[in-house]
């Protein structure tokens, strides 16, 4: 997404430039540039590039915040699932309660929990209808957990990079949600 945004200030920044350009410019040459600036935001336009994150991760661009709903899944690439984490406020000393739930690339639930993860550890082994466990760890709290997981040896970060609900308000829970490849 940086190479994307980066594409289009260019393309802002000769069009801006032929604006404050001289009078003596011909309206020609002012036409061309900002034809040709046009042209490269449409050559990059439908480009979408995958961010490198910290310690080689991948990371799926952050998405704005939706209204609330359950937002468990949008459907992926073949190759993709949507792992989604639930956090709810806390209940008298018990801290953030979580669940989380798995889909498919056409958003069939192939795997999660109806329990709350255990909130006394940080790691967890999640086994669902894939070949191989999740191996989830939660490093930060509130309503939008930080950390990763790894799955098939790509490791996955949570935060930022998840497709979240909106928080806004009072709320009772709220649900986040990553595409990674799963097959």
């Amino acid at each position: 997404m940086k190479f994307t945004t980066a594409i289009f200030t260019i393309g802002s920044l000769l069009a801006t430039s032929t604006l404050a350009a001289p009078a003596a410019q011909s309206e020609a040459a002012v036409g061309h540039v900002a034809s040709d600036a046009e042209q490269i935001e449409a050559l990059f336009a439908d480009i979408v590039v995958e961010e490198e994150g910290e310690d080689g991760d991948n990371q799926s661009p952050a998405s704005p915040l939706v209204p609330r709903g359950n937002n468990y899944c949008s459907p992926t690439g073949a190759e993709s699932c949507n792992f989604w984490i639930k956090t709810t406020i806390p209940i008298a000393s018990s801290g953030y309660q979580r669940w989380w739930g798995l889909y498919s690339h056409t958003c069939a639930k192939i795997g999660g929990e109806t329990q709350s993860l255990s909130p006394a550890s940080e790691s967890w082994s999640l086994t669902s209808q894939l070949p191989y466990t999740i191996e989830l760890t939660i490093n930060t709290g509130g309503f939008r957990p930080g950390g990763h997981f790894w799955y098939a040896g790509r490791k996955t970060s949570l935060g930022n990079a998840m497709y979240c609900e909106d928080c806004s308000g009072l709320t009772a829970s709220n649900c986040c949600r990553v595409a990674f490849r799963c097959r």
